[in-house]
């Protein structure tokens, strides 16, 4: 049986951190934030640690309309 794993990149700019990685510390990730237009420009995670939220550092740019993806309900 074939692998059908397909790797592809680095993509991007100078304008996040490569490689990146969101390890929230005992916390849990309650959110995806996305910011994106024709290509998505940035990656960012929310998280909640001892009853308070927190987010992480901006992986990527700054360009393009911010979305959120709420992970709350997927407890």
């Amino acid at each position: 049986m074939a692998n059908n794993r397909i790797e592809v990149g680095p993509w991007g700019g100078s304008g996040g951190a490569n490689p990146w990685s969101i390890i929230p510390d005992g916390g849990r990730i309650t959110r995806i934030n996305i910011r994106s237009g024709a290509v998505v420009d940035a990656i960012s995670f929310g998280y909640t640690q001892r009853g308070s939220s927190y987010n992480s550092d901006n992986f990527g740019g700054h360009n393009g309309r911010p979305y959120t993806v709420s992970l709350i309900n997927f407890v």
